[in-house]
């Protein structure tokens, strides 16, 4: 949830920060003060990019060498013991945990509401202020 918000939050804002009479007209300029940023994100971005790639490759190659591996014997009833006795186990010991913390669909729902509500506030804000602004302060700068 915290990623998806941070994740959310950069856009907004650097698109919020656009004068729309300048982006309109097409005359933007280019923000070097954004420029290490935008450039140190991009390369966080490729790096995971590649990191997530690579994992998900080498777990692919496991996975397929784990499913054809000749076990020297049946694994069919193990299997089923085996679930047996994992179900038993864990469930004991979840049961006796002492840190119990139900998650619901509703936290999930609360996390949404606040990033929504941080984008309309963005949003709004500078969509206000845009239409305060004295149309001709704007244009006597062309």
């Amino acid at each position: 949830m915290i990623i998806g918000v941070m994740a959310g939050i950069y856009p907004a804002f650097y698109m919020s920060s656009f004068n729309p009479n300048m982006v309109l007209k097409g005359k933007m300029r280019s923000g070097k003060e954004n420029g290490k940023l935008r450039r140190a994100l991009v390369v966080v971005q490729f790096s995971i990019s590649i990191i997530l790639i690579v994992g998900t490759i080498i777990m692919y190659k496991q996975l397929n060498y784990m499913q054809k591996k000749d076990l020297g014997f049946d694994s069919d009833r193990i299997f089923v013991i085996a679930v047996l006795l994992t179900r038993r186990v864990a469930g004991n010991w979840l049961h006796n945990y002492p840190y119990r913390i139900n998650i619901q669909v509703l936290d999930f729902l609360y996390g949404l509401l606040i990033a929504v509500i941080i984008a309309l506030a963005t949003i709004s804000y500078r969509t206000i202020r845009s239409a305060r602004m004295n149309p001709t302060r704007s244009l006597r700068y062309e």
